[in-house]
């Protein structure tokens, strides 16, 4: 039984979509503290924090239109370094659904990246010893301990 010329194009649409889905989120999901130097929307796939106990940064964000979903999951810090630093002349930023704690200070969002449009929202900034600096005036609950 031969297939019409349009189902079969239709089968092998869904073919490739369906395979290409895992790898685009297999290569977008955060499993640990990295820098993030390609644009796109990425996921964190478990709780992360810094290598080292003696603290430092999480996230690094040095290129513009990303998106960071921390899907309920947190951002632990040792009571120093920065959760998510936003470097300056950014535009297009998102950091949403988490919580970022224990660190120096939970999100810098840099002056010039707050005035192109980043938006933080929905997460929990908590016993950050600056919360979120320079985010003023968006609709977090920042929790200082």
């Amino acid at each position: 039984m031969e297939l019409r010329p349009a189902v079969r194009v239709t089968l092998i649409v869904f073919f490739l979509a369906s395979a290409a889905i895992p790898i685009y989120a297999a290569n977008n999901e955060i499993n640990k503290c990295q820098t993030v130097d390609v644009s796109g929307s990425y996921v964190l796939a478990q709780n992360i924090e810094p290598n080292t106990r003696a603290g430092g940064d999480c996230l690094t964000i040095n290129v513009d239109f990303v998106t960071i979903d921390l899907a309920g999951y947190s951002i632990i810090g040792h009571n120093s370094g920065t959760g998510v630093e936003i470097n300056a002349l950014r535009r297009g930023i998102t950091i949403r659904g988490g919580t970022i704690q224990n660190f120096q200070i939970g999100i810098d969002l840099h002056v010039v990246a707050s005035r192109a449009g980043a938006i933080i929202r929905n997460n929990v900034c908590s016993g950050n010893g600056n919360g979120s600096r320079r985010a003023r005036g968006r609709r977090d609950r920042q929790q200082q301990q």
